[in-house]
């Protein structure tokens, strides 16, 4: 519902700027209109009605030579005539769709949407101008949208990706009869039930012109195969290939296109060579010029096994995230472009091509939710972590391929049976790669590390091999009073096979239970248990002659070993 609100305007009071990231900080007094129906979400503005009709905001403006209108929206669906959207850069009064106005409308049928400006005088409403055909007649519609007024006319500049990268699409001359100077600015949404909640809106501006003196940015380089592909945070313009130099010399052609350019190297490049790329007097819409310079190291092409798929949970628990890591067992650095990871149990593919270098010996764990991750596996490394699409694992069994282009660089196969046969249960417990056991490639993650160690050394080396059982007490006495001496027993592992279940029993020297440490847990392959002297209620043990009774069982050979460990704890070794 509207009320005629008349509104002396003057223009310092009229600019706003909007960014809305502070959800408590929505839309100021000024604006009005169907306010109820708006909220802030996720750091954008959203329309959140729950039926079909129409929502207006409108804002009380004045035009003057040098002002401009600046908005991001998102229509989460393909406009038609029945939802669509008005936005209007000037009205005469706070009634938007009434009274003589100027607005853009999206909201056609077809594949030929377009941005069209309107002109609406004394009734009578006439299409001035029509931008590019077929640009928003597709969902999503991202539209960043800057509208300035100068020398009597709306010059409209457009970026239908959303990221603000600005080309002139219109411009026209504003009626001579028609006052501009007080008048109001706004938004009319029109929508049916299923499209009631799908309008976003972001970074709204009215005031003076912002005028842009930065030379173009670059904001992300990649080599891949013979091209190098270079993005800036602009459009540029380049008119001179001399402008582009590379050391060592190397024969190159240029594409340049809208915010990017390809150097297409024309020559065998040099694995392991570093290049630099010289750019010079980089112009961007508005004559800002930058220079810049880039270095980039030529990769290595893989070989089948020279990054191995080295851990990999597909069963997470509740609505957990699935993830697989990476090691580059090989004595070359990759770069990580190019890469894809498929599950060919269900056809499913995606791309990796993070712009980053896997160095020898190096470890990445690729999933589609960090947070998730570093929340339930406490021992992984979130440093070595990337958020990134990876193919849906079934929890059951699958097949995950990591491929370089075409060439096919590790296969392995998974199944829920290739966990620990004394797992009931075995949600969250990742799954870990080995390379030393003939005929075997996985072993459950122990319990000591909570069951994964993502983007961090597995608690199984890769390539284990069976050694000689042995158990080792390394602090034979302990003073658990926080000096950061000798505070924590710790006893030594390396079993010399890879099921074992461990039973770690603390007792007084009058064989009374202390604590049980490890209750049937599985164990790596090599390690070290750990106890800080406390009891279960976390009560530090009275001084005194303790037994560690270790207990190994396993369930596959039947193979036992039982071993006691004699210690003290003292009350201060000072």
């Amino acid at each position: 519902m509207f009320f005629l609100v008349l509104t002396s305007c003057t223009s310092a009071l009229c600019q706003f700027s909007l960014d809305f990231s502070n959800a408590d900080r929505g839309l100021n007094a000024d604006w009005t209109g169907d306010l109820e129906l708006f909220g802030v979400e996720e750091q954008r503005l959203r329309l959140m009605d729950r039926q079909g009709g129409r929502a207006v905001l409108a804002h009380p403006v004045s035009w003057s030579e040098g002002m401009s209108f600046e908005i991001d929206l998102e229509l989460d669906f393909a406009p038609s005539g029945a939802n669509g959207i008005d936005i209007y850069l000037w009205s005469q009064e706070e009634q938007l769709s009434v009274f003589d106005a100027y607005y853009l409308h999206i909201g056609e049928s077809g594949s030929e949407d377009a941005l069209m400006l309107y002109q609406r005088i004394d009734g009578s409403e006439d299409i001035l101008a029509i931008a590019k055909i077929g640009a928003v007649a597709t969902a999503p519609v991202r539209l960043s949208l800057r509208v300035d007024y100068l020398d009597g006319q709306w010059i409209i500049y457009t970026d239908y990706t959303g990221r603000r990268l600005y080309v002139e699409e219109l411009r026209v001359s504003v009626d001579d009869d028609v006052s501009i100077i007080s008048g109001f600015l706004g938004i009319e949404c029109q929508y049916t039930s299923t499209r009631s909640d799908r309008f976003y809106f972001d970074d709204l501006y009215f005031g003076e012109m912002r005028v842009d003196t930065m030379g173009p940015q670059i904001i992300q380089s990649d080599l891949l195969s013979n091209k190098l592909n270079i993005i800036w945070d602009e459009y540029i313009q380049l008119t001179d290939q001399s402008l582009v130099t590379i050391d060592p010399l190397v024969d190159f052609e240029l594409d340049q296109s809208d915010d990017s350019l390809s150097i297409r190297l024309n020559e065998e490049l040099i694995y392991g060579q570093s290049y630099v790329v010289s750019l010079s007097r980089i112009a961007d819409w508005y004559g800002n010029l930058s220079d810049t310079t880039l270095t980039f190291l030529v990769p290595f092409v893989p070989d089948f096994g020279d990054i191995l798929i080295n851990e990999i949970l597909f069963n997470p628990t509740d609505d957990g995230a699935d993830y697989i890591e990476l090691k580059n067992v090989s004595d070359n650095p990759y770069s990580l472009i190019g890469w894809s990871l498929s599950n060919t149990d269900n056809n499913q593919e995606r791309n990796i091509n993070l712009s980053e270098m896997l160095a020898p010996g190096e470890l990445i764990c690729l999933t589609e939710d960090i947070d998730d991750i570093v929340d339930r596996y406490p021992f992984g490394d979130p440093a070595r972590m990337r958020d990134t699409d990876i193919p849906p694992m079934n929890n059951g069994s699958g097949y995950i391929v990591l491929s370089y282009g075409d060439i096919i660089i590790d296969e392995v196969a998974y199944d829920e049976d290739d966990h620990h046969v004394s797992l009931d249960d075995v949600e969250g417990v990742s799954l870990q790669r080995l390379s030393g056991v003939p005929g075997r490639y996985w072993a459950s993650s122990s319990a000591i590390d909570d069951y994964g160690t993502p983007g961090a050394e597995n608690g199984i080396p890769l390539d284990w091999e069976r050694q000689p059982l042995t158990l080792e007490l390394l602090t034979p006495v302990i003073s658990p009073d926080g000096d950061g001496y000798q505070d924590e027993l710790e006893i030594d592992y390396v079993m010399d096979e890879l099921d074992y279940l461990v039973r770690l029993n603390i007792y007084d020297d009058r064989g009374q239970l202390m604590i049980d440490l490890l209750n049937n847990e599985i164990v790596g392959g090599q390690g070290s248990w750990t106890w800080k002297g406390d009891n279960h209620d976390g009560d530090v043990l009275p001084a005194g002659i303790y037994v560690a009774l270790v207990q190994l069982l396993s369930p596959e050979s039947g193979s036992t070993h039982r071993e006691k460990f004699t210690f003290v704890i003292a009350k201060n070794l000072d």
